[in-house]
Formats: structure tokens, C-alpha cells, sequence
């Protein structure tokens, strides 16, 4: 109950926050449950919201990662040791998994790809476990939104 609790209200939140930025005229989330064994449940939610005053859908994925045996919210902290290492590591990372067209629209969305960077260490950093992966979100802040992954090897 209280899991489902949790990722209630993260959703609740989520299209409660975009209403209130602009009101919500239809939209669709979909969810794909990545992980879920003894020790971890992690879920990826993913659709699009229209807004009353948009040209077009805006496209959004978050999601929700959850430690069953310390019973708590995974946070991006807990699983990494998000410092310059890390931060090279998503760089490359970025340039050899992202399409080149992909790449080069968040380079130009952003001026740097440094920038990107700030997404994994903010409130809406994107993150979840899928076998032995950790995949890292990185969206491009113009057009509809669109989310791309990273992933690297991870074991728990």
C-alpha cells in the first residue's frame, strides 16, 4: 500500500504541475515496470501531455525507483557517487550511445554539453534499472520534450 501510495502521488504531482503551468487539455501515460525483485522495483512512465495554449504535445518520461529491503526512495546519490568521474563518464557516454542527430540537437539546445549534465543532479533527474543497467535520462529542453537514455553496467 504504501509503495502504491508513493508512485500515486508522483504521478498526481506530475499532471497536477504541468496543469498548473498550463491547462491540461488530454494526455497519456503509459508505464513500463523495468525492475522489480526482492530489492528493487523501478518503473519508467512515459507519454505526452497537450496543453490548452501548445502548438503541439509535449512529450515527458519520469520515474520511480524504489529500495524494498531499506524501504525508501532510490535516489541518484545512493547509487552513484555523482563527481567529475561520473560526469565524464555520462559525457562519453552521451557521444557514443545518442544518434548523432539526437546529440547534436542537445548540443545546440544547450550550447554545451556540460549543461546536460545538471540533469541527472537536479529534483527531475531521470533514472532507472533494467537487468544489469543503470540507463540515465537526458532531455532536450526545446520542441516536444523528447527524452533519450544512457545506460551503463550496474550491479546491485
Amino acid at each position: 500500500k504504501k509503495i502504491n501510495s508513493l508512485i500515486y502521488n508522483l504521478v498526481d504531482s506530475y499532471v497536477i504541475e504541468e496543469d498548473d503551468i498550463n491547462q491540461t487539455i488530454d494526455g497519456k501515460i503509459e508505464y513500463k515496470i523495468t525492475k522489480s525483485d526482492d530489492n528493487i522495483i523501478s518503473i519508467l512512465f512515459y507519454g505526452y501531455i497537450n496543453s490548452r495554449t501548445a502548438a503541439h504535445p509535449n512529450n515527458f518520461s519520469f520515474t520511480f525507483n524504489y529500495n524494498l529491503e531499506a524501504n525508501k526512495i532510490i535516489t541518484m546519490p545512493d547509487i552513484v557517487n555523482v563527481d567529475n568521474n561520473f560526469l565524464k563518464k555520462c559525457k562519453g557516454a552521451l557521444e557514443k550511445q545518442f544518434e548523432k542527430g539526437i546529440y547534436d540537437a542537445m548540443l545546440d539546445a544547450n550550447q554545451d554539453i556540460d549543461v546536460l549534465i545538471n540533469d541527472i543532479k537536479g529534483s527531475y533527474s531521470q533514472y532507472y534499472f533494467e537487468d544489469n543497467k543503470l540507463f540515465v535520462g537526458f532531455t532536450i529542453p526545446w520542441g516536444a520534450g523528447y527524452t533519450d537514455y544512457i545506460y551503463f553496467n550496474y550491479n546491485h
